[in-house]
């Protein structure tokens, strides 16, 4: 299970938001792929879409770490704004 607080959104291509973390002074950068069962929730809890994220937006993910390729992934369960 991973969670993934305070990511900033970098880009969105198709399905897939590519988000930044910093810790310390290192800056992690990880593959969030959704699907059609992932659940979105704007900050007072209300549902959204993929297409209500932006570049910029600060969001919450849970979910399973994903196999991927020269990346670190997620498939996400809840992407929360």
């Amino acid at each position: 299970l991973v969670l993934l607080r305070g990511a900033r959104v970098l880009t969105i291509s198709g399905s897939t938001i590519h988000v930044e973390m910093a810790w310390g002074a290192a800056d992690f950068k990880w593959a969030v792929q959704t699907n059609v069962n992932t659940k979105f929730f704007n900050a007072s809890g209300e549902n959204e879409t993929l297409a209500d994220i932006q570049p910029g937006d600060t969001i919450t993910v849970t979910g399973m770490l994903a196999p991927s390729g020269s990346e670190q992934s997620v498939a996400a369960t809840f992407v929360r704004e």
